[in-house]
């Protein structure tokens, strides 16, 4: 069941896509965009994956359909083990692709004393959504380690080093944009899906 703020941010992001997006797209496209509208290589996630007027639509006001960072962490910050969306399908499917493994390993080393952290260490080794939403949080444009952070139920400072350098790494070799795509849409199926 989603909080009432859960609820508020998805009618926030479908109230900017019917203003901005000149079709009527559902709420898991609608998501879906606002992610990647608020990710690093915005522009290449939504020509990817997107056609026509929608992608023109969606490419012309990107700032203005993209997740903010206060969205992102209302719909996927954490603060204990449970995890409330559940696990949708299309998480699983992602996680077990090699590229998502890969990207998890780094992060996982990345944050190695925040995992150690008992509520943060069981959070991520129980929650297939969180470590998704991780992922995804590093690629933010704004502030990637508050959202990490926010996902994660905290992140020692020690660990912001190594966060820094891994998400300048990735966007220096570029950003693979198909993985990162379904990354993006399964973390929209968790909410919405």
């Amino acid at each position: 069941m989603l909080s009432n703020d859960a609820l508020a941010v998805i009618g926030s992001v479908r109230d900017r896509t019917r203003e901005h997006v000149s079709v009527a797209l559902p709420d898991l496209d609608a998501l879906t965009i606002a992610l990647a509208a608020g990710s690093v290589d915005a522009e290449a996630l939504l020509e990817y994956m997107l056609e026509g007027v929608v992608r023109a639509d969606a490419l012309a006001c990107a700032s203005n359909l993209a997740l903010n960072d206060h969205e992102f962490t209302i719909l996927y910050g954490r603060s204990s083990a449970a995890d409330p969306l559940g696990v949708h399908a299309r998480i699983l499917e992602h996680e077990a692709s090699p590229e998502a493994r890969s990207l998890r390993t780094q992060l996982q080393d990345a944050l190695v004393t925040t995992l150690k952290e008992d509520a943060q260490g069981k959070l991520w080794r129980q929650s297939p959504t969180t470590r998704i939403a991780a992922s995804v949080g590093l690629f933010r444009t704004t502030d990637a380690q508050a959202c990490l952070s926010a996902v994660v139920g905290g992140m020692v400072t020690t660990d912001a080093r190594r966060v820094d350098d891994l998400k300048t790494r990735i966007e220096d070799s570029g950003v693979d944009v198909m993985v990162v795509c379904q990354a993006l849409r399964a973390l929209a199926a968790a909410v919405v899906g």
